[in-house]
């Protein structure tokens, strides 16, 4: 390899790592995202059960001052309609979840392949310059060989 080679080589491993800079920061950004939407789905849930309880506890409450029949039936319509939206929060936690477990998988793997790169990088740098050494010591001694006075032939 010429030192043009060398060049364009370390400018193409340069752009290859500034990509794979740019995918992980990237894929950190999502995750971070994930993330969040996470815990909003959980803060969701949460707030919704406390919301569930209370209102069992008003009806439960109401049901020992005695409640009407059509009064039960109308609680009991409130409730499950609160345990079908907790069904659904849920449901919505389990994806929220998945999806995070999702981008960390994406960002493990970037992360792996960069240091597989990386390990490919300071591989090739030892070849490289020791490919750099060897040439710059032939060049010392094909400098050392010219100056050296050659024999003089004597008639």
């Amino acid at each position: 390899m010429n030192a043009r080679q060398l060049n364009q080589l370390q400018q193409l491993r340069a752009l290859r790592e500034e990509r794979a800079t740019r995918e992980l920061a990237s894929q950190r950004h999502q995750r971070e995202q994930a993330d969040a939407q996470l815990s909003q789905a959980q803060q969701r849930l949460h707030d919704h059960r406390a919301a569930l309880a209370a209102r069992a506890e008003q009806v439960f409450g109401r049901f020992s001052e005695g409640l009407s029949v059509g009064a039960w039936q109308a609680a009991q319509e409130q409730l499950e309609a609160l345990a079908e939206s907790d069904e659904a929060l849920t449901g919505e936690v389990d994806a929220a979840h998945q999806h995070l477990d999702f981008h960390q998988r994406e960002e493990q793997a970037l992360r792996e392949q960069r240091l597989a790169r990386q390990r490919q990088l300071d591989a090739c740098d030892v070849l490289v310059q020791a490919r750099q050494r060897r040439d710059l010591l032939e060049q010392e001694r094909r400098e050392e060989s010219d100056e050296l006075p050659s024999p003089q032939v004597r008639p």
